[in-house]
């Protein structure tokens, strides 16, 4: 008999391995309905001795649920999205792209809604105005630092363009300046 080093063992043992798998995948495949019937009777017996039938009956029928609910969330999604971007469009950019330019979309039109509401008065307008200023802060900076030269010709800019200055620039511009305001 001889001697088989360790590589040589493992080189077999692999490959009686391969060939008993091949064999257990032609016996399962030929016989595909008898095996799920043994599995199901098998988890059947485990959840009765385990006394969780019914705990796993429930969690089944949530599973389901929840498949139901999915379905029904991605076809509320798509509705959206068509409504949004139209069909084409939507099977333009793909699930991924119409979701994100759906909801870019719905974004923006919250915000534009929100700052409809918000200028009706009360703190909202004062809201708006802090945000305002917070935007304009460093154009705010620059006017604070420049010449009465810069300050004018911003101010003639914002006349002619229907810009009306924040609070604080307002007060700025009118310092040392020309501007009417």
């Amino acid at each position: 008999m001889s001697r088989l080093t360790v590589t040589e063992k493992e080189h077999w043992k692999s490959r009686i391995e391969k060939r008993i798998n091949k064999a257990i995948e032609v016996l399962e495949s030929s016989n595909a309905e008898h095996f799920a019937s043994i599995r199901t009777k098998a988890m059947d017996a485990a959840l009765k001795e385990l006394n969780i039938e019914k705990l796993a009956a429930n969690r089944d029928r949530l599973k389901e649920e929840r498949k139901l609910l999915e379905s029904e969330l991605e076809d509320a999604e798509a509705a959206i999205e068509i409504a949004i971007l139209g069909e084409v469009e939507r099977k333009k950019l793909g699930t991924y792209y119409s979701r994100n330019a759906t909801e870019q979309k719905i974004k923006r039109s919250t915000e534009i809604v929100e700052e409809r509401l918000l200028a009706d008065g009360g703190p909202g307008s004062e809201l708006l105005r802090l945000r305002e200023e917070r935007e304009s802060l460093l154009d705010t900076v620059w006017l604070a630092t420049s010449s009465k030269q810069i300050r004018d010709l911003w101010c003639r800019v914002g006349e002619v363009l229907g810009e009306a200055p924040t609070k604080i620039q307002e007060q700025l511009l009118s310092v040392d300046s020309d501007c009417e305001r």
